[in-house]
């Protein structure tokens, strides 16, 4: 199963940063040892998370930005914890949420945010 997939936004986010456009929502699927996060100032778990960014995507290039706006940047969600790096176990979760890939980006485009997450995290419950 593949841990990471492109979709398409139905509208591309409009940002003043740079003249493209974010045209589709990255979703990725990859262990993290945790520690501590320099950007949050938080504690993050080890295990598995569900890591979601707008990106505008060409044939030869992808680009994101980091603008503290979270429609903008994307966000990561915890899904499970687990002691080390498994990929049978990143493969098992990656199946559970690709499917969801299509309404995970209509609520993106809603600002739906936390919508997203407890659906994800609702899949691990």
């Amino acid at each position: 199963m593949e841990a990471k997939k492109y979709v398409q936004f139905t509208t591309p986010i409009k940002t003043g940063y740079f003249t493209n456009e974010l045209n589709m929502l990255r979703i990725e699927v990859s262990y993290d040892k945790g520690g501590y996060n320099f950007y949050g100032g938080s504690i993050d778990g080890r295990g598995v998370y569900c890591i979601l960014t707008p990106v505008h995507k060409e044939e030869i290039y992808e680009s994101s930005i980091i603008d503290g706006n979270r429609h903008n940047t994307g966000y990561k969600v915890f899904l499970k914890p687990l002691s080390r790096k498994s990929q049978k176990q990143i493969d098992l979760c990656a199946e559970k949420i690709m499917p969801l890939s299509d309404k995970i980006v209509a609520l993106y485009e809603e600002g739906k945010h936390e919508e997203i997450v407890l659906m994800l995290k609702k899949e691990f419950d």
